[in-house]
């Protein structure tokens, strides 16, 4: 006499974390979204990684994090560039739309004039220019701290290009007389 016993069972755990035996059917996954996350994306979110670790000392230079993810050195920095983009940029960047067909949106070799740019303001004006068509960068803020020319913070807070300060600043130089 044979007696056969079906009984639904599956197996819990992916890669290299302890598999389990389960009894029961297998849990619907949820679906994946459609497309892939543009290659830009992924690497501003590196950016930001390796930022995070050079400035908590995990890692020491940006030599040893080149050999740790196993890049040259100067791949590293091309990466590392893209920390220079203005702060709404980077937001954009890592928030792009997936791409399902064709060419992503924007390429790394296509910001790294951006990036070397090191006025926001400018930066904004260059990849406007090169990507009209596109709509990529969202509207600029309405309200953000002045950044003078010599890159340090003043007390005047700009606002869609009046500044609250305005008698603080000077008709023919980019700097505000309370940064000198």
């Amino acid at each position: 006499m044979n007696l056969t016993f079906e009984i639904p069972i599956h197996f819990t755990g992916r890669g290299r974390r302890r598999r389990s035996l389960r009894s029961g059917p297998e849990p619907a996954l949820a679906p994946l979204p459609e497309g892939t996350v543009p290659r830009i994306a992924r690497l501003m979110a590196l950016a930001v990684h390796f930022d995070r670790l050079l400035a908590s000392g995990a890692v020491g230079s940006l030599a040893s994090l080149a050999r740790r993810f196993r890049v040259t050195r100067a791949r590293m920095s091309q990466i590392m560039a893209l920390n220079r983009l203005a702060p709404e940029m980077q937001e954009a960047l890592l928030f792009l739309p997936r791409t399902v067909s064709g060419r992503a949106v924007l390429t790394e070799r296509e910001l790294r004039a951006v990036a070397a740019e090191e006025d926001w303001g400018r930066q904004r004006e260059i990849l406007e220019k090169d990507t009209q068509e596109l709509g990529f960068l969202p509207p600029p803020p309405v309200s953000r701290r002045h950044r003078c020319a010599i890159q340090r913070s003043c007390a005047g807070t700009v606002t869609r290009g009046k500044s609250d300060a305005s008698a603080n600043l000077s008709a023919n130089t980019t700097r505000c007389r309370s940064c000198g």
